[in-house]
């Protein structure tokens, strides 16, 4: 990463490790037409859009943890097919929301987001083979969701949801992150500390079939408290640290597994 202040990488980058939504949803990349806007309504009220035309998503998993067990459902979007036809598995986005400036320190937000596509035979394939019992042929595919985030001082809350269709599976993902930094200005040394706490759960039902099954992690309940803290040694050099504690439903006779992860990090950005 290439940066001149590691302190402000935004609220979503503030830990080591991603939110279950972001594994689940937004943790990939690929190659999209972007389009969007900003409009101001009022001296301190801003309306703005975004659009895009994105290659389709193919169905993964991936893990929570560094440890690589207990996959989840994942939008895999790895660069395969670079072309940006109109053929083809693509992906149209849309999305809208308002934001609101009361000062420098004082700022709002709310964003609501939708994204369309089909899955793939391959992708349905895939779900029949990750998922005990699923036979289910429809090829439906979206997911919608909104953010909200509230900034007042040091003081910062962002929260996301997301629902999303793939075929006959739903998932439904959340989080709540509120953060505090405390920065001293007439420090060159050890100014800034931020303290983190992330509450995030990912929910998957597939029609017809029962919640949890064991021999499939897919479909496990999962719910994340995350606890951090970052201290910035100087300019360019961070310290973080962060406990996730899985709770994770693999159902049957086996009430939770136990994964969770300390993560001790020092950060250089340049």
């Amino acid at each position: 990463m290439v940066s001149h202040e590691v302190w402000d990488d935004g609220p979503r980058r503030w830990t080591e490790t991603y939110p279950i939504s972001g594994v689940s949803f937004w943790k990939d990349e690929d190659l999209a037409l972007l389009a969007g806007g900003d409009h101001p309504i009022s001296q301190s009220l801003d309306f703005f859009w975004r659009g895009s035309f994105a290659n389709g998503l193919s169905l993964g998993h991936d893990e929570l943890t560094r440890n690589e067990i207990y996959p989840i459902l994942q939008d895999d979007r790895h660069l395969r097919n670079i072309s940006l036809d109109v053929g083809g598995n693509k992906e149209i986005g849309a999305g809208a929301g308002f934001r609101a400036q009361f000062s420098n320190a004082h700022t709002m937000s709310v964003f609501g987001f939708y994204n369309y596509s089909k899955l793939t035979p391959q992708d349905i394939t895939y779900l029949s083979n990750v998922i005990s019992g699923y036979t289910s042929q429809e090829n439906q595919n979206f997911f919608m969701g909104l953010n909200t985030e509230l900034n007042w001082r040091g003081f910062n809350v962002f929260s996301q949801y997301i629902y999303a269709k793939d075929g006959e599976v739903k998932r439904q993902a959340y989080y709540v992150q509120p953060s505090l930094l405390l920065y001293a200005a007439d420090r060159k040394y050890f100014n800034a500390m931020r303290f983190l706490y992330r509450w995030n759960g990912l929910g998957v039902r597939a029609k017809g079939l029962a919640s949890n099954i064991q021999a499939s992690p897919m479909t496990w309940d999962r719910t994340t408290h995350t606890l951090a803290t970052s201290l910035r040694i100087y300019k360019f050099l961070e310290f973080k640290n962060e406990w996730n504690l899985h709770q994770e439903n693999p159902g049957g006779s086996t009430k939770e597994v136990h994964n969770d992860e300390f993560i001790s990090q020092l950060r250089l950005a340049f």
